[in-house]
């Protein structure tokens, strides 16, 4: 619905009011004081960039080199926009890059009389440089001086009495600044707006990304996540911009799965966020995992690459207690959300895959191909991943249709295929002014990009109109915020949300591609080679997608849009590369010596390396180079997670002595080859082992001898002996009879027993 132009008026009236006072209170405080000890009120508002999570860990920031040169910046307030009865206020601002102070300047400003009333007028008097002739002055301040490296701003303010305001009519007019500087008079270029009531209502949609900066990881980790969800993190500032207003958002599905993979372990602020981002009503689409470069992948293969699986990423320790709860989906709205949750063998109920990319109700098959990048056939192919229900519309640049300048209604189409067309011009002075978290600068873009929008909205004959926030890693909650309601507020705008367009009987447009970079196709196919190779040595594991579902998403968040004009991207790419072969590289034989055996047979023993967190499954494979020599073709192994595994390989000769040279290879159960094949060079000596069966003949032949002869020897030895202690008795019994013989009889007679006397 139209907001009529007197409620318009109103509220700019009001905010201008309010601005201007506000500022003139921060003037009259800093004239005050010196100029040195003045606040720059130009100075950039945004968040610490140490705050910023980066792809790589970078050093403490340095001061921005001076440019060398003073430029000067008209930035109207309100958007230039000035209704009948209200005041106009503009800041002007001067930089000094150069290594000397500026002295006091004094401030002109100047309004046209003429209003501009095409586009392509519009744009070439945004980059003059040279004051315009037959200007009204209507405001006139002064900036105090400006040290070097620094901003000074003065505040212009243009009563709604002035003769030269009030005599403008609707249209957008040509004002100028004129700074008179020590280093030159400086003149910067703007426009005001005044709405014209009677225009027709324009639909305009903004698109903004929900993306994050470049990783070489899958997912994002817990500390980025709580770096970006902080207080003053990226995608807080992003979230918070976006509420209330009735923005188009792109969401990075990645995003959701690095929270969501984490169940109870994710940080508190994470969790918060993505409940903040869940509740939104605003109408979104899904960009590709990682926000992939579409065009790129579609250029090297013909086709997009999807995440896989996530679940190495889950830890059912986390998973004990509910998780978030999502929002109902409003009626007709569509879903991500994906079938139930799969469950563990100890019974918690893990999140599957469509349900960690939900990023709830949702348009699907709408594509963003990277600004500048998408072809007619890159069109063409992703409008064949549409449907009836569904048809696939792809968002591409208005400079792809051959002017810059030109009003593109936003619906069209191309081979067949349905487009999305946002506005160049409008897109970039909407993505300069996000970046920008100070007012007093931001108003320059703000206003190119509302003056455009006018001169749009007067020309598109009803016509829908898009725009959007392209993606940068630099965006401020206020300048974000400030973008988004430039469009959906500006005059004779009805803010359009997703579902109000539909390409299907658009007219036609051919597009070309403005911007080609060899180098993200060359990286795609590189990445998509490395990872066949991983899909390959995979299938040695028991879950293959333990790792091939990681490989795929780091792939895709490396050509993610987060990599775009960063400089260590090449060395990411490097550093992926070298991952991927020693990934490859980490199951193996260890390195063998040469074997001698003697005899015609032996036991063999080898040992698999397994460098990998998982068990794997392999067969050894062996053979020789003589076929008198007898090995087991194929013996299978399953390698302990981080450790050698030992392996016996029984071996038999034909022959009594010979040499073989024995190659070793592992390979998956598939049949693909496993690490490096080993060879061993293995001696046998079967006359060897004859040798030994005679000398251990003679060896036990010559024990026995020698045992027998002990033997011998020692019963001979125990006879004499014997021998001796009998006739050594024998003497001692003999010896003591004779002594009793030579005995004397005794007096005393003894009495003899009776038998004894009978004997006797």
């Amino acid at each position: 619905m139209t907001v009529p132009s007197l409620a318009s008026g109103a509220v700019r009236r009001a905010a201008s009011v309010v601005s201007a006072i506000a500022v003139a209170a921060v003037l009259a405080l800093g004239t005050a004081a010196s100029a040195q000890a003045a606040p720059v009120l130009g100075a950039t508002a945004s968040r610490p960039a140490e705050n910023r999570p980066a792809a790589d860990p970078t050093p403490s920031p340095t001061p921005t080199p001076l440019s060398g040169t003073v430029d000067a910046t008209l930035a109207p307030v309100g958007e230039g926009v000035v209704a009948s009865g209200d005041p106009l206020n503009a800041w002007v601002s001067v930089q000094n890059g150069t290594a000397d102070t500026l002295a006091k300047a004094n401030v002109t400003l100047q309004l046209g009389s003429a209003p501009i009333t095409t586009r392509s007028a519009l744009s070439s008097w945004l980059k003059t440089t040279t004051a315009a002739s037959g200007f009204a002055s209507v405001a006139k301040g002064t900036i105090n001086p400006v040290a070097s490296g620094a901003t000074g701003q003065s505040l212009l303010i243009v009563s709604a009495d002035n003769k030269a305001l009030k005599s403008r009519k609707p249209g957008v007019y040509p004002l100028q600044a004129v700074a008179a500087t020590s280093a030159g008079n400086l003149v910067s270029t703007s426009v005001m707006i005044v709405p014209d009531a009677a225009q027709q209502s324009t639909d305009v949609g903004v698109i903004v990304p929900i993306t994050a900066p470049g990783i070489q990881t899958g997912l994002l980790t817990p500390e980025q996540l709580t770096a970006l969800t902080a207080p003053t993190g990226d995608l807080t500032a992003r979230v918070n911009a976006v509420d209330g207003t009735d923005a188009i958002l792109a969401i990075d599905p990645a995003i959701v799965a690095s929270i969501r993979v984490l169940g109870s372990s994710a940080p508190t602020s994470a969790r918060d966020w993505l409940r903040h981002l869940m509740s939104l009503p605003n109408t979104r689409f899904a960009l590709q995992f990682g926000d992939a470069d579409t065009a790129a992948q579609i250029t090297a293969n013909g086709s997009l690459l999807e995440p896989t699986s996530l679940q190495a990423y889950l830890n059912a320790d986390n998973f004990q207690t509910p998780q978030e709860q999502r929002p109902t989906p409003p009626p007709g709205a569509t879903t991500s959300a994906s079938p139930s949750p799969t469950a563990t063998p100890g019974g918690v109920q893990l999140p599957d895959l469509h349900a960690l990319l939900d990023i709830g109700p949702a348009r699907a098959n709408v594509f963003w191909p990277f600004s500048g990048t998408a072809s007619g056939t890159t069109v063409k192919t992703l409008g064949a991943l549409g449907d009836t229900a569904t048809p696939a519309e792809t968002i591409v640049s208005s400079a792809q249709t051959g002017s810059v300048d030109a009003t593109v209604p936003a619906e069209a189409r191309t081979n067949g295929r349905g487009m999305l067309v946002f506005d160049s011009s409008i897109s970039e002075q909407l993505t300069v002014a996000a970046q920008d978290g100070t007012e007093a600068t931001q108003g320059a873009p703000l206003t190119a990009a509302t003056a455009q929008l006018q001169l749009a909205g007067a020309s598109a004959a009803g016509a829908s109109l898009l725009t959007v926030i392209d993606r940068t890693q630099t965006l401020t909650e206020s300048g974000l915020r400030a973008a988004i309601l430039a469009v959906t507020k500006a005059p004779s705008v009805r803010a359009a949300v997703l579902s109000d367009y539909d390409s299907s009987t658009a007219a036609s447009r051919a597009i070309k591609a403005t911007v080609k970079d060899g180098r993200r196709v060359t990286a795609v196919t590189a990445l998509e080679l490395g990872e066949q190779q991983l899909i390959r040595f995979a299938t040695i594991l028991t879950d293959p997608t333990v790792l091939t579902g990681t490989e795929r998403a780091q792939i895709m968040q490396l050509i993610g849009g987060g990599w775009i004009g960063v400089d260590a991207w090449q060395n990411a790419l490097r550093d992926h590369a070298a991952a991927t072969q020693t990934t490859l590289k980490s199951v193996g034989i260890l390195p063998l010596n040469t074997v001698n055996i003697a005899g015609t047979g032996a036991t063999l023993r080898f040992w698999v390396r397994n460098d990998l967190p998982w068990p794997v499954h392999v067969n050894l494979t062996a053979a020789t180079d003589d076929p008198r020599f007898e090995v087991p073709a194929k013996t299978a192994v399953t390698g302990t997670a981080s450790s050698n595994t030992r392996v016996e390989l029984p071996m038999h000769a034909k022959v009594t002595n010979g040499q073989t040279t024995l190659t070793l290879q592992l390979r998956s159960p598939t049949g693909v080859a496993i690490g490096e094949a080993q060879t061993v060079q293995v001696s046998m000596h079967a006359d060897w082992e004859m040798a030994g069966i005679v000398i251990l003949g003679i060896i036990v032949v010559v024990l026995l001898v020698a045992g027998a002869g002990r033997m011998v020897f020692s019963r001979r030895r125990a006879k004499k002996q014997e021998a001796e202690e009998i006739a050594a008795a024998q003497a001692a019994i003999d010896a003591q009879d004779a002594a009793d013989q030579d005995a004397p009889a005794s007096d005393t007679d003894v009495e003899k027993p009776a038998e004894m006397k009978d004997d006797a």
